[in-house]
């Protein structure tokens, strides 16, 4: 139940979703943002996409979370890895003000289960010391 009020609490970010789609697009093309992150937001994507599932579609409600779970988990990952200030230049680019993108991400950080956050944080950090890049904190 609390997933769903969740979601429903979701639903005014969504008309700042072309906004964010900007936002996105821009730090895609920004070559300060390191290629690692990139590439987590496309692998992201690409699950989506490819359709490989952990959980089948076709059971109703549950089917869907997999995919919310990994697109949420793809854009915090890109997110934290973005440069503050690259960051910062981007939302004032667009006119977002710091504060409202931070409770959007929050808000959107609440859609996936805490252990599952917790894993693939750690996950991120493990990698990251595997090839010597920087992790999420």
């Amino acid at each position: 139940m609390s997933r769903l009020v969740a979601a429903v609490a979701v639903l005014p970010l969504a008309a700042r979703g072309p906004l964010y789609a900007r936002l996105l697009w821009g730090l895609l093309r920004d070559p300060r943002v390191p290629l690692g992150r990139k590439a987590l937001l496309a692998a992201g994507a690409g699950y989506v996409v490819l359709g490989r599932d952990l959980i089948s579609d076709e059971l109703p409600m549950v089917g869907a979370v997999d995919d919310l779970v990994a697109v949420v988990l793809a854009l915090d990952l890109f997110v934290d890895g973005v440069p503050r200030p690259v960051l910062d230049e981007h939302l004032a680019a667009l006119g977002v003000d710091r504060r409202t993108f931070e409770a959007d991400v929050a808000q959107l950080r609440r859609l996936v289960p805490g252990p599952i956050r917790r894993l693939v944080r750690r996950a991120a950090r493990l990698a990251a010391g595997l090839v010597g890049a920087e992790a999420p904190a």
